[in-house]
């Protein structure tokens, strides 16, 4: 029973220094002006690379994909040569 009083005790402490910390960067970051741009930026950027690779991926060529994923299996006599 003691094991569990402990660790419910260092939990609970941990949680408490989690809330110190969030209420420290909250109160920094709201003293900064402008910073609410920032995650905009950052999402407009995450989705303008992941719509750019699906387009790529999409417009590759079905025979460059065939010959790309037959490359593991191919016995190639300069790689292979273990003799």
């Amino acid at each position: 029973m003691l094991i569990y009083k402990d660790w419910v005790l260092t939990l609970k402490l941990k949680q408490h220094k989690i809330k110190v910390m969030i209420r420290f960067a909250k109160h920094y970051f709201d003293s900064i002006d402008g910073i609410e741009i920032y995650p905009i930026i950052s999402l407009v950027l995450f989705f303008t690379i992941f719509i750019t690779m699906l387009i790529l991926v999409f417009k590759i060529p079905k025979e460059s994909i065939e010959e790309i994923s037959n490359l593991p299996l191919e016995n190639d006599s300069k790689n292979n040569n273990h003799e």
